[in-house]
């Protein structure tokens, strides 16, 4: 058996909703700082972010 323990981090969420966004630069900060939070972790770059079903609400980082 491993001896393994979780690692909990606090990160800041983001209070509005997120219309239709044409550009990676005009997402709230506090996603942007999730996104590189994830890369910092995974060690992979994230390149696209997905904001819903539609083609409209895909941004390329």
């Amino acid at each position: 058996s491993l001896d393994i323990e979780p690692v909990y981090e606090t990160l800041k969420g983001w209070n509005r909703e997120l219309e239709i966004v044409e550009h990676y630069t005009d997402l709230p900060v506090e996603l942007t700082d999730y996104v590189s939070f994830i890369e910092k972790n995974v060690g992979v770059p994230v390149k696209i972010v997905s904001l819903g079903p539609d083609r409209k609400e895909t941004v390329f980082k």
